[in-house]
């Protein structure tokens, strides 16, 4: 099934203001919408103009219809774990955004595992307790149910 219009807006919104997508991508997203429709609704056109992110966020925010918010969560931390498979992935800045998006959707529960696991790598940079590979380990234990998640909008 696919996702609504609402969904993609709020996995682009919450994208964007994460650090998680790029303005682009949103604008993309846009345009290939347009492409299918006979009569697009005039935000989405919005949506496709080259805008300053601000308005690009407010635009996105105006998307009508009902959000499926566990679908574009689990969507971005696709994105996130997809992104950690490359070998310059940065674990810090990963979770800070996987704990980023998790906080904007209110999941507390996905939230606090990826805290605990920021606390835990702190403390392997420090050299007090555990190893920063171990940390990788589970983060990516914790983003397994995220494996195909991610979304082609």
């Amino acid at each position: 099934m696919a996702a609504s219009l609402a969904t993609a807006a709020l996995y682009f919104r919450v994208g964007l203001e994460s650090g998680v997508l790029q303005a682009d991508q949103a604008r993309a997203w846009a345009i290939a919408v347009i492409d299918r429709m006979d009569e697009p609704p005039g935000e989405m056109i919005e949506l496709s103009w080259q805008q300053p992110l601000a308005q690009l966020i407010a635009n996105l925010k105006a998307v009508q219809g009902e959000a499926d918010r566990d679908l574009a969560c689990r969507a971005l931390l696709g994105v996130l774990r997809e992104h950690m498979q490359s070998a310059d992935a940065d674990l810090d800045s990963t979770l800070l955004k996987a704990m980023m998006v998790t906080s904007m959707f209110a999941f507390t529960d996905r939230f606090d595992t990826f805290n605990g696991i920021d606390d835990q790598l702190q403390l392997a940079q420090c050299g007090t307790f555990g190893t920063v590979q171990e940390c990788r380990e589970d983060f990516d234990n914790a983003m397994k149910e995220y494996a195909s998640a991610a979304q082609a909008w």
